[in-house]
């Protein structure tokens, strides 16, 4: 077995979502817990493919001959996760989740600022873009993501175009089961399959408890002693489980105050040659769009 379809961003995309719908189909496996760390994880990757299979993909090698599909937001934007990935599978077919990067951008704050990784108000991301601070932890999450010219060259170093398809957010909200048809005929499985995507999975909303944040965010840590004993009494499934359970329950239905109009107008005026190069890249039309927000 080897990863046969690759979700590899954008963060706060859809990914999810997708990959949750897709997996409906009988002829696509894939993996409970919300990504598949293997290929960006290096103490994973060193412990081989056939390990983080048991870990991931519990599924009897002989009894199971479908397409194995991952998902990992991290991918599209780390050189070392792509090149891990086309060694596993030169012929891996590439899915990848692109949105209006202002909102995206937004979006990816906001769950942040909800979990209590980032203190800073919006506006403070502004001062990383003057500064041209690309180092910042702040400027690769919530704008580096978003610059998706430079993931779509990094893809096209290693996979051949006819392996990527690239799907816009906004068309996959309005259109998420024709969407799901297009690319189970694409990879060329049985399309008579129908989907149900009335479930939305992984929505951006605030947290009930900061301090319960705070221990989750500790907990993303491998490192941390409470992670790696509970790892360790509890089956990889039940541990995946119990944390899937406790970020759901600690989610609230508040949701933060919209963006301001300044940094909206900021951020579109920033994208919008990177928006443009990626439109020539990818044949696509997205910054005309984009712009109208």
């Amino acid at each position: 077995m080897s990863v046969d379809i690759a979700i590899v961003g954008a963060q706060k995309a859809g990914t999810t979502s997708l990959k949750e719908y897709l997996a409906q189909h009988p002829d696509i496996h894939t993996h409970p817990q919300v990504e598949f760390a293997f290929f960006r994880d290096d103490e994973l990757y060193k412990g081989g493919f056939e390990a983080a299979k048991k870990k991931f993909l519990s599924v009897n090698k002989e009894l199971y001959t479908g397409n194995t599909l991952i998902k990992n937001v991290g991918i599209y934007s780390s050189k070392v996760a792509v090149e891990r990935l086309y060694q596993h599978n030169p012929n891996c077919k590439i899915l990848f989740l692109v949105r209006n990067p202002t909102l995206r951008a937004f979006s990816s704050f906001s769950m942040e600022k909800f979990n209590g990784w980032y203190k800073e108000d919006f506006h403070s991301i502004k001062n990383a873009i003057e500064n041209e601070d690309f180092e910042n932890v702040a400027f690769k999450l919530f704008i580096g993501h978003g610059l998706y010219v430079n993931h779509l060259k990094l893809l096209y170093s290693f996979f051949d175009r006819a392996q990527i398809r690239i799907i816009e957010y906004e068309t996959f909200l309005k259109e998420k089961e024709a969407v799901c048809m297009s690319i189970i005929k694409w990879i060329g499985l049985d399309d008579s399959f129908n989907f149900e995507v009335s479930k939305v999975f992984n929505e951006t909303k605030k947290s009930n408890s900061t301090f319960l944040s705070s221990i989750l965010i500790r907990l993303r840590n491998n490192k941390n002693f409470l992670k790696r004993f509970v790892k360790f009494i509890l089956p990889y499934g039940w541990f995946t489980k119990l944390g899937a359970m406790l970020i759901g329950l600690n989610k609230s239905k508040q949701r933060l105050a919209p963006m301001s109009n300044d940094m909206k107008e900021y951020l579109k005026v920033y994208f919008d040659p990177y928006n443009k190069e990626f439109d020539r890249m990818a044949g696509t039309n997205f910054a005309k769009k984009w712009r109208k927000l």
